[in-house]
């Protein structure tokens, strides 16, 4: 099985990528490129089974973008804070049943429209 890479954007914006192999061991490293469609559809699908480093993954993968997208609705950091808690308890609970469908020639993640989709509606 192919490794995933995972990013987590931090606050300042700098960019880390985690591997996790097959075996489940991890490594850490630096680097500016982000996952292909391909790498988060197998995340996403990892997930759906309840694979802890895969839910754990995609989490890291989008905190940030889901946090700040609560901030600016909230224009509150704890409510902020509570409302990506949410949200993110909401995709989880649902992502056995997500069904990845392509976007057309689009190379934005199905995934992501879902979630954001999820978000706007809490």
């Amino acid at each position: 099985q192919e490794a995933i890479e995972r990013y987590a954007r931090s606050e300042l914006g700098a960019t880390r990528a985690t591997i996790i192999p097959s075996d489940g061991t991890t490594r850490a490293f630096e680097r500016e490129e982000g996952l292909s469609l391909e790498q988060e559809r197998e995340l996403v699908a990892r997930a759906g089974q309840g694979e802890p480093r895969a839910v754990g993954a995609l989490y890291d993968l989008y905190v940030t973008q889901v946090y700040r997208y609560c901030l600016g609705r909230v224009r509150n950091h704890a409510d902020a804070e509570d409302l990506t808690e949410e949200i993110f308890l909401k995709v989880m609970g649902a992502i056995e049943g997500f069904e990845w469908r392509s976007l057309g020639e689009s190379e934005r993640s199905p995934f992501r429209s879902w979630l954001f989709r999820i978000a706007h509606t809490m």
